[in-house]
């Protein structure tokens, strides 16, 4: 019983492994994670009266999902699989991320809230996205003007060395010139 229990960890955390390889190799998945939190909010929003299960809402989201597919297939099967907890572990740790790790928190309690409470999650979700996004577009442009700064300075500290030096060659020409 040890061995075939150990041998279908191991499958596991190899596939694991090979979801979070694959999902680092297509690059970041934040884009899709806030679609994923736009299509559970636009859900939330349409089914308000009437709850949809939370199996229900993954396959939703896996059909919509393109690089977080793999992420989203594994966590929907250790949750049919009745692994809850190991299943939106899977899914943080395949995101990689700490936007994935929140995600994972929000969709493990999609059976305990109710469609106005999940409603508002997504929006404090979707302004973490945005937050984020709008401070590394700050940081890169802060960056991009201070390399602006730095090459004006070192143009402008060239043409005053320029300067300085003509103006002393030619002070050192009249006084060659007065000597001889």
């Amino acid at each position: 019983m040890k061995g075939k229990a150990g041998l279908r960890r191991a499958r596991q955390n190899l596939q694991r492994l090979g979801l979070l390889l694959r999902s680092r190799l297509r690059g970041s998945p934040e884009g899709e994670l806030y679609d994923s939190c736009i299509i559970l909010n636009n859900l939330a929003i349409v089914k308000q009266q009437k709850s949809l299960s939370a199996d229900a809402i993954y396959e939703m989201l896996l059909r919509h999902a393109v690089r977080l597919r793999p992420a989203y297939a594994g966590m929907l099967s250790l949750y049919r699989g009745g692994q809850d907890q190991e299943a939106f572990e899977f899914f943080a740790e395949a995101v990689g991320t700490k936007a994935g790790k929140t995600f994972a928190s929000i969709l493990s309690k999609l059976d305990e809230i109710n469609p106005a409470e999940l409603t508002t999650q997504m929006r404090v979700f979707q302004n973490m996205m945005i937050e984020k996004r709008v401070t590394a577009a700050m940081k890169r442009v802060q960056r991009n003007s201070l390399l602006i700064t730095l090459w004006s300075s070192a143009a402008i500290f060239a043409m005053l060395i320029n300067f300085t030096v003509v103006v002393v060659f030619l002070q050192t020409l009249d006084t060659l010139q007065t000597l001889f």
